[in-house]
């Protein structure tokens, strides 16, 4: 009887699980080819190395070594052992451990793989970090580092890490939790290589490292596509300009200190005179000198800056920004003179000197500037043609939404840094004159390009400029400046055509200045002012432009300092006496204006008529599955910056809004690249490089995909989702309990019900 009891029970339990979804019994395993890998487990009886490393069968190691020039924390060769502990092993008895301590590294493991030439592949592993200041707890990060681990395939079988070749997945801090790296390739010979790597940001006593369940299968049908939209440009444009090649051999570089090398110091300057005037620094004149202590200049080089309005009772405060952004120090000053100095002491991010041992550098921070540096050279033949140039880049950065630090390798949420170079032919010290010829603006995010304008000189000596203004008041905003040249590239009555002294810049020899001061709008009919917006308008420049308070711009369009300036838009300057500010004035047209837009209508210009011309028609929007396929669920993302080259320079620029996309550039027929830039804090699910031909009639469609990095780093592991084969097999087995199940609670009524018993 009591045997009867348990057997109902267990027939009423089996039935209730039965109906629970994905109820007791497991999912089967996703088919797939066979796992490649030797050892894929890091399990076995590990290989003794040399320098004391144990390194799972089947596997071999690689580090990047340090430098005699890096401090003795940086690069270290981190230790290789097995280990067991329960919370570091993902699956089996062992995972392979590599860490360093109180040190970085840049290190991790490889296998080379025979595979057949073609495959499409996936290289997939489970890697876990533990970055901590403390021993205790064990298994729990304090104050750690972003440990930047990552997986890549060598398609070509190479076994260099630092191959460009390297198809590598998304950077993933994975401290404290198991994440699932993948990387895609298609096999480009009859081997490919497969590697892990971890690169702690900063030294930690613990920056250790695990590797386990590793797998490279080949791909068929609709993984085997999903894979190969994954793969990168087959031959990438590097942003670069290339210098204008001097054709006549006429004398070496006229500046003095191009390297910004040698000897550095602090200026002083006269109160009440230009900063940049400078006088040699005495004691016995204190109280009528400046001593300028952040501006920490090389021998030969003089820097420059807008000097701030505080004053708020002035008109013109409001042409300059007045506040601060949120999470600004309560010390922030919204504009000021930049800080200056040398680059020889950086150790983190990407090279910031381009040749030499040093480098200039000047930055504000969480404000924005107006600055550069310049210098005067004298002994210049008038109608001289000089060419001038410079490699500069910029890092203009800020916190995350949880204060994280931005990563000094990414720049991200800056509008534009309206970097350029100048000459001023007549040799005149004031960046504002309207004699300085500058270069196309073109930002230059986290790697050197290449600036450069040529003038002719109207006087016996010339002075050349360097200039940003960033536009929005990041944690960092710094440009850097290396390698400059100031050459001549004819003679009048040398070896080249003689050049006769202009009375304005040779417009062949450089664009006009996207941003140089253009004609203001004229007024309608009713009095009201409406002004369309052109590559490189702000509202601070409108202000200028207009003589009108940035204020009165923002308020008469329902703007604040954040809102972007889209091409085309029309913008409300002034209204009619007759009417209020709230009042939007009609637009009115005419043959000879452009076009009128509506204010609320956000939409890229196109030019009419095709011609010669192609498109490329381009959106950022927030990848949220991660597939690199924008969804009818997932929005558009603002901050995201296309740059448009073609063969030798920046063709086009566009900083997403995440309101008026797509945004289609029009530019002449040919090949150009693009080069895609995500925002600080988020990581790209699609390419960032493109190379593209444009051609009349066949417009080109960019999609890039992104998402926050908080998301991405809390990626875990999910069971395989179940095939056609796998959910039939599921529905059988949940058949099968369910008749089980009755069958039995049948036999036990029965027998009560036959006995007159009861349950």
């Amino acid at each position: 009887m009591r045997f009867e009891r348990k057997l109902a029970w267990f027939a009423v339990t089996a039935l209730l699980l039965s109906a629970l979804p994905g109820s007791a019994h497991a999912a089967p395993a996703r088919q797939q080819s066979a796992n490649l890998l030797t050892n894929p487990g890091f399990e076995g009886e590990y290989v003794a190395h040399a320098d004391a490393m144990q390194i799972a069968p089947g596997w071999k190691v690689w580090w990047i070594p340090r430098r005699e020039d890096q401090p003795d924390y940086v690069n270290q060769v981190p230790k290789f052992e097995p280990t067991s502990h329960p919370e570091r092993v993902h699956g089996g008895a062992k995972a392979q451990l590599l860490g360093t301590f109180y040190s970085t590294h840049i290190a991790g493991l490889y296998q080379p793989v025979k595979v057949t030439p073609g495959a499409d592949l996936r290289f997939s592993v489970y890697g876990k970090g533990w970055t901590s200041t403390s021993d205790d707890p064990l298994n729990v990060s304090v104050g750690g580092t972003d440990l930047r681990m990552r997986v890549g395939i060598d398609p070509f079988g190479g076994t260099d890490p630092l191959s460009p070749s390297v198809h590598w997945s998304e950077q993933v801090n994975a401290a404290d939790s198991w994440v699932r790296f993948e990387a895609f390739a298609r096999a480009q010979s009859g081997a490919v290589t497969v590697f892990v790597s971890s690169a702690p940001f900063d030294a930690r006593r613990h920056n250790d490292v695990y590797w386990d369940d590793a797998e490279l299968v080949t791909l068929k049908g609709d993984a085997a596509a999903t894979a190969q939209a994954s793969y990168p440009t087959a031959t990438p444009t590097p942003i670069i300009f290339t210098p204008t090649p001097v054709t006549v051999p006429l004398g070496q570089d006229l500046l003095k200190n191009p390297g910004f090398e040698g000897k550095w110091f602090n200026p002083c300057s006269w109160k009440g005179d230009l900063p940049w005037n400078h006088i040699p620094c005495t004691p016995w004149y204190d109280e009528l000198m400046i001593r300028w202590n952040t501006a920490y200049t090389p021998e030969g080089w003089t820097g420059w800056w807008q000097q701030p309005i505080t004053d708020t009772a002035r008109a013109d405060f409001y042409k300059y920004p007045n506040r601060c952004p949120a999470g600004a120090p309560k010390t922030c000053v919204v504009w000021h003179n930049p800080e200056y100095g040398g680059t020889d002491w950086i150790r983190v991010g990407p090279p910031r000197i381009h040749g030499g041992k040093n480098s200039l550098k000047y930055f504000t921070f969480w404000s924005v500037h107006e600055a550069g540096v310049f210098q005067t050279v004298e002994g210049i033949q008038p109608g001289t043609l000089l060419r001038f140039g410079a490699w500069m880049h910029a890092w203009s950065a800020t916190e995350g939404p949880n204060r994280e630090q931005p990563s000094p390798y990414e720049s991200g949420g800056q509008t534009s840094m309206h970097m350029k170079i100048g000459i001023d032919p007549t040799g005149g010290r004031n960046p504002w004159s309207a004699d300085v010829v500058w270069s196309p603006e073109v930002d230059t995010y986290d790697q050197f390009g290449y600036y450069q304008v040529t003038a002719a000189a109207r006087s016996d000596k010339v002075t050349v400029f360097t200039y940003s203004r960033p536009e929005k008041m990041l944690k960092h905003n710094d440009v850097y400046v290396d390698d400059v040249e100031l050459v001549a590239v004819s003679i009048p009555g040398g070896s080249a055509a003689p050049v006769a002294a202009p009375t304005q810049p040779p417009a062949a020899a450089n664009a006009a200045p996207p941003f140089a001061p253009r004609p203001p709008a004229a007024p309608r009919s009713d009095g009201a002012v409406i002004h369309v917006t052109q590559p490189g308008d702000t509202v601070w420049g409108l202000s200028i432009q207009y003589d009108v308070s940035m204020d009165q711009i923002l308020r008469l369009n329902g703007m604040d300092q954040d809102t972007p300036l889209l091409i085309g838009r029309e913008v409300v300057i002034a209204l009619p006496d007759t009417k209020s500010p709230t009042d939007a004035p009609a637009v009115e047209t005419t043959p000879d204006s452009p076009a009128a837009t509506p204010i609320a209508a956000l939409q890229s210009p196109r030019p009419s008529g095709a011609g010669s011309t192609g498109e490329v028609c381009v959106r950022a929007f927030t990848d949220s599955d991660g597939d690199g396929v924008m969804n009818p669920d997932e929005n558009l993302v603002g901050g995201v910056v296309f740059i448009l080259h073609d063969s030798s320079a920046v063709a086009a620029t566009r900083t997403t809004d995440g309101l008026s996309e797509p945004y289609c550039f029009v530019q002449p027929a040919g090949a150009y690249s693009l080069l895609i830039q995500a925002p600080a804090g988020r990581v790209a699910t699609s390419d960032t490089r493109w190379g593209l031909v444009l051609a009349a009639g066949a417009p080109v469609n960019i999609d890039f995909g992104s998402r926050p990095a908080a998301d991405v780093g809390s990626v875990t592991a999910r069971s395989a989702p179940e095939d056609g084969l796998g959910k039939a097999l599921s529905g059988l087995a949940g058949i099968v309990l369910v008749v089980v199940a009755a069958a039995g609670l049948f036999w036990v009524l029965r027998v009560r019900f036959a006995r007159g018993g009861r349950l």
